[in-house]
């Protein structure tokens, strides 16, 4: 913002909400996103497992064309559709459980990959692990603070792990601060995090001279080879 300077999402996203700028917001990440996935994976080829997920909010959810335009982004962009992934709150869902689960149902057509963000925050989240059709959950930071000093939260995270590793469903640990959350998670069989102990949030530039390393590291690890 030209006079307040970095504006933070929780900031400005009540306020789209309520404006209702939300929705082109959304569809303009959207397209950025694909954009940017598709130029890096021509830039950097042998990073085949490239992927890009994407928030979605509910009142872009629940938009009546919302899955035709998605579709249509993808073809547009020429991107494979595996290579997205959406991640969607729970209480988006749980908000009409019945036409969530046919929502869902049609992304898994399109060949998207599905994301429950927020994962444990609210409702009867393990009971609905078996309804909807979705590749991963993303628990919530939450758990991962607390996880240390309460011995409740440590079991049900472990817990959330052993059923979502039984449904081969992906999980990701938001908010992950500390190296000691990390090998908790470690134990627990958790492979994916997400915080500031990977990275802080990043614009383009600085995300693609991360590529251009992990590129070079290939390189060094085929030419040892």
């Amino acid at each position: 913002h030209p006079l307040k300077g970095m504006v933070s999402p929780l900031d400005f996203i009540p306020i789209a909400e309520e404006t209702g700028l939300i929705i082109p917001l959304g569809e303009w990440i959207s397209r950025q996103a694909c954009r940017q996935l598709k130029n890096w994976q021509r830039r950097f080829p042998s990073l085949s497992d490239l992927t890009m997920n994407i928030n979605i909010s509910a009142q872009q959810f629940w938009q009546q064309d919302f899955v035709p335009r998605l579709r249509e982004l993808l073809e547009t962009e020429s991107l494979d559709p595996a290579c997205i992934g959406l991640e969607i709150t729970e209480s988006v869902i749980m908000h009409d459980a019945d036409n969530a689960a046919a929502l869902f149902r049609q992304l898994k057509d399109t060949g998207v990959n599905v994301y429950i963000d927020d994962f444990g925050t609210g409702y009867s989240s393990l009971s609905y692990l078996h309804r909807f059709q979705f590749d991963g959950i993303k628990i919530d930071r939450s758990f991962v603070h607390s996880m240390e000093k309460e011995k409740t939260n440590l079991e049900l995270v472990g817990t959330i792990m052993l059923l979502a590793n039984n449904l081969q469903l992906r999980v990701v640990a938001e908010g992950v601060e500390t190296e000691s959350q990390a090998r908790l998670l470690s134990q627990l069989n958790c492979e994916w995090v997400q915080g500031f102990l990977s990275s802080r949030p990043l614009p383009a530039e600085a995300a693609e001279a991360l590529l251009v390393e992990q590129v070079f590291r290939q390189q060094r690890l085929l030419d040892c080879g």
